[in-house]
């Protein structure tokens, strides 16, 4: 009696764990981006930031409530037949905050596209979300083994906060 017990404890269990890990892959997927629009929390406007050494850097949207505060979300472009790396070498911001590490660096197959995003929560604080208007942005071009190719002339956008 006490083995059934514990082979039906087990199964109950493992039913209970399997059922967790579908909730919680479901619960991360990546949501369709229409039924994700809050109203005036996101602004689109296709806007290219850089069309240089085949290199396509263009303003998707503007997230103000992002996992680690505001997101400024990109698409990456490569248009050559090499892999390539686009990183973001720092950010200034126009209330002098600068940060020089941001986590941004996109992974690029020949002639493909990746949609990346800039969290501003990691360099600013949350009372300065709004404040801050707009940022100047450095990227740079590197090879698959990380070397740099080119640095970008810095481009100035505006946080579009409302």
């Amino acid at each position: 009696m006490k083995k059934k017990l514990k082979q039906n404890m087990i199964k109950a269990l493992s039913l209970l764990l399997v059922v967790l890990l579908a909730v919680s892959i479901v619960g991360c997927s990546k949501k369709d981006a229409k039924k994700d629009e809050p109203a005036g929390e996101e602004k689109k406007d296709d806007s290219v930031l850089i069309d240089q050494e085949g290199i396509i850097i263009t303003f998707l949207k503007y997230e103000k409530e992002g996992l680690f505060g505001p997101e400024y979300h990109l698409k990456v472009e490569n248009t050559t037949d090499k892999k390539l790396r686009v990183h973001m070498d720092k950010v200034k911001f126009d209330n002098g905050k600068e940060d020089t590490f941001p986590l941004f660096t996109t992974e690029l197959e020949p002639k493909g596209y990746e949609e990346n995003y800039y969290s501003m929560g990691l360099a600013l604080e949350e009372d300065e979300y709004d404040k801050v208007k707009t940022m100047e942005i450095t990227f740079s071009l590197l090879a698959d083994d990380y070397k740099t190719i080119k640095e970008f002339d810095p481009v100035t956008v505006t946080i579009p906060n409302k």
